[in-house]
């Protein structure tokens, strides 16, 4: 699987969301920000988002620069065969998903805005296109110590 290298937008534009989903899931966020460039995990409350559960991970921001995943959706982990949480992202099996994974979290935690992009996936089997959407929380307000992705996909139709 030869990925290219991705190249983000320098920055974020909630117009530019497609999906339903997403859409919906940035506006709860930032419903929470208040006067703040983000919200604390603590502003967040899964019961008030049930068309989410099952679709959004959880990352922790790690003093060594690197990202765990405290909680990998259900249907990501279905998706795409694993789930990583509880798991360092230095440990996805496959390297150029990891290194997309990275990138975007490193994105999101030095610019302190949410990150939207469209990738494609693709096994033996299936191929999806699927819209990813990565939103930052800050204790502080300020500076992120977790960030919340979440992804929406269709089914690609075969060249």
């Amino acid at each position: 699987m030869n990925m290219p290298a991705l190249q983000y937008p320098a920055s974020f534009d909630p117009d530019a969301i497609r999906s339903n989903r997403l859409r919906r899931f940035y506006a709860y966020w930032h419903a929470r920000r208040l006067d703040r460039a983000m919200p604390a995990r603590g502003d967040i409350d899964p019961t008030e988002m049930p068309w989410m559960l099952g679709y959004v991970s959880l990352h922790d921001v790690l003093p060594d620069g690197g990202f765990r995943f405290r909680i990998d959706a259900s249907n990501t982990s279905a998706m795409f065969n694993v789930d990583m949480t509880g798991r360092r992202v230095d440990e996805y099996p496959v390297p150029e998903i990891r290194e997309r994974i990275r990138t975007a979290l490193e994105t999101v935690v030095l610019t302190r805005q949410p990150l939207r992009s469209d990738l494609d996936y693709a096994t033996r089997y299936d191929r999806w296109r699927y819209e990813r959407l990565v939103l930052p929380l800050a204790a502080d307000g300020r500076t992120p110590d977790m960030l919340m992705s979440a992804v929406d996909v269709a089914p690609m139709l075969p060249e």
